[in-house]
């Protein structure tokens, strides 16, 4: 069952328009996005939510009325638990607040995805301005921009007591025709969100992330291998030979703003795809990135190698080849 429960937030509706009421919209943004990377850990943490768990802000995504949108998708048999594993990051939220480190990625998030064009904000902010009632007034993105850089922890987490004090309202649940979830009453529902509210609240644990998955002595074992630089086969790039044969072709490039204009991207494909395999054998070549992917390294559990990705901010993505084959000049 899927289910679906919204804590109204009707103080922000009428104050948008207004410098202060902004201001309490983004520090919403903000608490909202780190109570979805909380539901993230958890969801690497329990096998129980193996499809959907998350939090978000339902004005930003979908232009509704202001609210908290809080779902999960978990089996029947396990939605009391379910509830209560839900609620209890909501109220430690609410009792403890966030930390630093949490509020500066955050921070360093939403303020990479303000667009830096004249053009592309002001076409924003009158449409904002225009639809939504947001306020308008010269400089407003530099005041902002301040405002968010200077907003400290203790300042938020009297935002997280005033967002997240009341119970949701509104509640819902997707299920397949014939299911025994579809058969529950909204008092039922109800009654399971109000005891997992009673629950005692644990201290949050941050999940344990890996530092390095090299170590410096092993990092120092690493050999050296000899590499060739010749002459580039695409333009405006620059191409390396190694020693093993892997050809390495680097271009730069002027990426968008937001959260990758500072990544290095690095793309690599193999010579032959899978439908150059024997007919028995073709669908082991089909699935292998996948098992690839989701195989452990080095000891560490895939769990863990998804946290320190997420930390880290970097993402692996594999994808299989079909092709006959690729032929690299």
């Amino acid at each position: 069952m899927q289910a679906f429960w919204y804590i109204r937030q009707p103080q922000l509706v009428n104050r948008l328009h207004t410098k202060e009421g902004f201001q309490d919209y983004i520090a919403f943004q903000l608490i909202s996005q780190i109570l979805s990377k909380r539901y993230l850990e958890m969801e690497m943490e329990s096998p129980l939510f193996s499809a959907h768990i998350g939090a978000k802000d339902t004005y930003t995504y979908g232009g509704n009325p202001f609210s908290l949108e809080l779902s999960f998708t978990a089996p029947i048999a396990q939605r009391e638990h379910a509830f209560g594993l839900m609620v209890q990051k909501i109220l430690q939220l609410k009792r403890d607040g966030v930390y630093q480190h949490e509020l500066e990625k955050v921070k360093k998030i939403y303020l990479s995805e303000i667009p830096i064009a004249k053009q592309a904000y002001w076409n924003g902010e009158l449409f904002n301005y225009a639809l939504k009632n947001e306020m308008l007034f010269p400089y407003r993105k530099e005041g902002l921009l301040a405002w968010i850089q200077e907003l400290s922890v203790e300042e938020l987490n009297v935002y997280c007591t005033e967002f997240l004090s009341s119970l949701p309202q509104d509640i819902g649940i997707i299920a397949p025709k014939g299911s025994k979830a579809l058969q529950y009453s909204e008092e039922e529902v109800r009654q399971w969100i109000v005891e997992a509210y009673k629950q005692p609240v644990e201290a949050y644990q941050a999940p344990k992330i890996i530092e390095e998955l090299y170590t410096k002595k092993e990092k120092e074992h690493l050999k050296k291998v000899t590499y060739t630089k010749v002459k580039p086969t695409i333009p405006g790039t620059e191409e390396f030979l190694l020693a093993n044969g892997l050809r390495i072709i680097m271009k730069a490039f002027q990426p968008s703003a937001g959260v990758e204009a500072n990544t290095l991207t690095i793309q690599g494909w193999t010579t032959k795809g899978a439908s150059c395999f024997p007919d028995q054998d073709y669908y082991s070549a089909l699935n292998a990135p996948s098992l690839v992917h989701y195989k452990a390294i080095k000891g560490f559990s895939k769990r863990e190698l998804d946290r320190f990705k997420e930390i880290m901010a970097f993402s692996i993505v594999v994808h299989t080849l079909i092709i006959t084959n690729l032929v690299f000049k």
